[in-house]
């Protein structure tokens, strides 16, 4: 019998009944809505082999502990295929070398929370649209390899015990809302957040298209007393348009002249 490489489009989309814990090692491609709404699904990991996972392929699907970081040979996750998988767990979090994570990707997934830093994901370059919005996620810090984060992709994070200090210097792109209602990890004192790139800027919201640090990027962040290294055009984003919400008349800025 030949081995199992390929699950096409569709294939079980909708099989309520299909109860699945594993999949082969030699699977190599999952593509678009493979496993939509297979409510019974228990997958306990990903292949290893696997190098393509289609958007949707999960979506709605009934995942619950699954050890998504075994896909060591992925690099980049369709848009919401693992979007609304309310009970979706992975305590290793994502695959170590990926690069792209589409839009929705995990959106609303309210019990996945792992940790994100720059040492565990060196390779993420794109984070898209509401990726991780309403998740668990736990943001240390951001890689240094990412170079565009999309509107909501880290917005409204259920989570505590972020210490997000900077955004990375490669990072073009900075979309409305992307750390919506991030708090800093302790209440009783207050970080800075240090804009590494300032010269990246764009002055309108638009929408999440194009380079830029769009305007209310950093809307209703949360324990922050400082932002760093910020230009003229930076500020004018941030006082004008509300950019950082309720918190804006406290805000304090500097020029970073030691970065």
């Amino acid at each position: 019998m030949p081995k199992l490489n390929h699950i096409g489009s569709n294939a079980f989309a909708g099989c309520t009944n299909l109860y699945l814990v594993a999949l082969p090692d030699s699977v190599e491609k999952i593509e678009s809505a493979a496993f939509n709404k297979c409510s019974s699904i228990r997958l306990r990991k990903l292949p290893s082999s696997l190098t393509l996972l289609g958007g949707t392929a999960f979506q709605t699907s009934g995942l619950e502990k699954c050890d998504l970081s075994t896909a060591t040979n992925l690099q980049e996750i369709g848009a919401n295929a693992f979007a609304y998988c309310y009970n979706l767990e992975s305590p290793n979090g994502i695959p170590k070398y990926i690069k792209t994570l589409g839009n929705g990707v995990f959106s609303d997934d309210s019990k996945l929370t792992f940790e994100l830093s720059a040492n565990l994901y060196p390779s993420l370059e794109t984070v898209g649209k509401n990726a991780f919005s309403r998740t668990g996620l736990i943001i240390k810090s951001l890689p240094e390899s990412l170079k565009k984060i999309y509107s909501w992709a880290f917005g409204l994070l259920t989570s505590e015990g972020h210490t997000l200090e900077s955004i990375p210097s490669k990072v073009v792109h900075l979309g409305t809302d992307a750390f919506r209602g991030l708090k800093w990890f302790d209440t009783n004192t207050q970080g800075s957040l240090t804009i590494l790139n300032p010269s990246v800027v764009q002055k309108d919201d638009g929408d999440a298209t194009g380079e830029g640090y769009h305007s209310m990027a950093l809307n209703g962040i949360n324990g922050y007393s400082a932002l760093r290294a910020v230009n003229t055009d930076v500020v004018q984003i941030l006082r004008n348009t509300n950019g950082l919400g309720s918190n804006i008349g406290d805000i304090g800025v500097e020029r970073g002249e030691n970065l």
